[in-house]
């Protein structure tokens, strides 16, 4: 029928996804045997302010709670713990 049959996605993402669906028992999420992703936020190797802003700004948003509440919002869950 032209459609995907598979899929490898990561697992927050693939349950936000299905969580849309209208037809969610039609799909399946098989974990294990992959290993876990980094993520990085993407600058100039010499601009180290802004390193410094972004590094401050994420250690703020974790302290006071906001990334595990965003983390809950759009995920369900605090995938931030789970890091």
């Amino acid at each position: 029928n032209k459609r995907i049959d598979g899929l490898i996605i990561d697992e927050v993402y693939a349950r936000y996804y299905i969580d849309k669906q209208k037809n969610k028992d039609d799909y399946n999420i098989i974990t294990g045997g992959f290993d876990a992703t980094d993520f990085a936020v993407g600058m100039r190797k010499s601009d180290k302010e802004l390193q410094t802003k972004i590094n401050e700004a994420f250690e703020k948003l974790y302290k006071e709670g906001k990334m595990q509440e965003i983390s809950k919002k759009w995920f369900g869950d605090d995938e931030i713990a789970k890091q």
